[in-house]
């Protein structure tokens, strides 16, 4: 149950591991729903808000109300979650803070670490069949994601855009990120939302 698209994106390696072992169903608000859809391999995802079904293992990375009384009603065999969530998890996941100077995909990859699957074989971050999108005509690069702390600064960002000069690629910013927006070159696009 990660929380939001990047977070999704950050949990596929977490992902195409479980995949080999076990069915995985990813639990996940609206937009993301939608957007898993768009994929042309398509994880198996489910809302929410949907009908409960039967889980062995529920792995919470939301820790809220609401991913707590979905908890409730699922009554997973095992349970795993942050400390400071809404649900008494059978094992807990360090805390995002504790993964500072490591890769973000590092915090799911814990997960694995709880479950005993061994870390040692080669991680696929390839995002499975490398999740192509149908009909893929931009790239779209989110320099702050909502987020000015960032440890990736707008100016890797403008170098990034610079490598892939022949691609079709626009910036999207936030409502959050008009501050940035005059850090960006005038005759790169940028789509704001």
């Amino acid at each position: 149950m990660p929380p939001l698209i990047g977070d999704c994106i950050m949990v596929f390696p977490l992902i195409n591991i479980l995949k080999k072992i076990c069915d995985v169903t990813l639990l996940c608000n609206e937009y993301v729903y939608e957007t898993i859809k768009l994929m042309q391999f398509p994880l198996n995802t489910k809302l929410l808000s949907d009908d409960y079904t039967l889980v062995n293992i529920i792995i919470d990375f939301l820790s809220n109300n609401k991913s707590a009384k979905y908890i409730q009603h699922l009554k997973p065999n095992y349970s795993i979650g942050f400390k400071d969530g809404f649900w008494n998890y059978n094992y807990l996941l360090k805390q995002p803070s504790e993964f500072v100077l490591e890769p973000a995909s590092s915090i799911f990859l814990y997960a694995l670490q709880i479950l005993g699957i061994n870390l040692n074989t080669i991680t696929d971050f390839s995002s499975s069949y490398k999740w192509e999108y149908i009909n893929q005509k931009k790239i779209l690069l989110a320099p702050n994601a909502g987020n000015t702390n960032r440890c990736y600064s707008i100016d890797d960002f403008i170098r990034v855009r610079n490598e892939l000069k022949d691609k079709d690629i626009a910036f999207i910013l936030g409502p959050k990120d008009k501050n940035i927006r005059y850090n960006i070159p005038s005759e790169y696009e940028i789509r704001e939302t």
